[in-house]
């Protein structure tokens, strides 16, 4: 008992103590990550939003080229001003629209719930 006393003791004397200087620019420092960090978040939670957005609409311009390539080969480009070119390509559109508004409402609400959340 009385050696391990000791050892304290000798190590509480060796002990260097942070200065009020160092503390204070130690919790800047975290601080400052912080904020940082919350901006870092904020950012990320935007970029799927615009990457889904951009992968329906792509996706969309894909099925119309498919169309337009598809009826141009069976009917030349008379058919293109025909109502069996232009119907499917509105069909494609309107969908895509709706999945893009139904996506991204989507995207929006749970953005919300997880700001709520924190």
């Amino acid at each position: 008992m009385k050696q391990d006393d000791k050892i304290r003791e000798i190590l509480s004397l060796s002990k260097v103590k942070a200065g009020e200087n160092l503390k204070y620019r130690i919790m800047q420092q975290i601080e400052t990550e912080s904020v940082f960090s919350a901006k870092k978040l904020k950012s990320r939670n935007v970029m799927p939003l615009i990457g889904n957005s951009f992968l329906i609409i792509g996706l969309m311009y894909a099925l119309v080229v498919l169309v337009v390539i598809g009826v141009f080969i069976t009917g030349g480009i008379e058919s293109l001003t025909s109502l069996a070119f232009l119907a499917p390509v509105i069909m494609i559109s309107m969908v895509c629209s709706m999945f893009l508004m139904i996506s991204v409402y989507d995207d929006k609400r749970r953005f919300k719930q997880s700001e709520r959340s924190r």
